[in-house]
């Protein structure tokens, strides 16, 4: 199999929290020589696992490295990690850099579609380059809250249940009933 997104961040994982393999094995619900095999990469690790250990404010990596390298994600986003621990420091100059240009992408975006049911080959171009504009904020902005879950312990669980909230009481989002 070989070594994979997902292998390479469980080890920085470990190495980074000086976790053994046993510890992990603990928080996984798994058998030790499980954890062995996914961070030699010799075993896939299965999502249920991932979702166990990402409970943990030090696994949250983990569930960037899966959705990129199952490519599940809106955007696969590549994973920022092992720069410093003043990361989030970065990653917020990373962010303000780059918003003025996402705010007139945005701009673009609405002129170019505006009342078009369709669009040229060049227009499509056009478009790429103005969705790359914005995709740019995708991977600093979740790195960025990872971090601060991490250093801080904040919940990523009430932000995004006070996202979904304000979501849906702004009618951005719809309750599904249950049959």
């Amino acid at each position: 199999m070989g070594t994979t997104m997902i292998s390479k961040t469980l080890k920085h994982i470990q190495k980074e929290h000086k976790l053994t393999c046993k510890q992990v094995a603990k928080m996984a619900g798994v058998s030790e020589s499980a954890v062995v095999r996914y961070a030699l990469g010799d075993r896939n690790m299965p999502e249920d696992v991932i979702v166990n250990l990402s409970k943990f404010s030090e696994f949250e990596e983990l569930k960037m490295a899966y959705k990129a390298q199952k490519k599940i994600g809106i955007i696969n986003i590549p994973m920022m990690n092992g720069i410093d621990d003043n990361i989030h420091c970065m990653i917020l100059k990373m962010i303000r850099e780059e918003i003025p240009e996402a705010v007139k992408a945005f701009g673009e975006i609405s002129s170019l579609t505006m009342n078009k049911k369709s669009l040229s080959k060049d227009e499509i171009e056009e478009l790429y380059e103005h969705m790359e504009q914005i995709a740019d904020l995708i991977p600093p902005i979740e790195t960025f809250l990872i971090r601060l879950k991490r250093l801080f312990g904040v919940s990523l669980d009430r932000l995004d249940m006070t996202e979904w909230e304000k979501f849906r009481q702004k009618r951005y989002i719809v309750d599904i009933e249950e049959g």
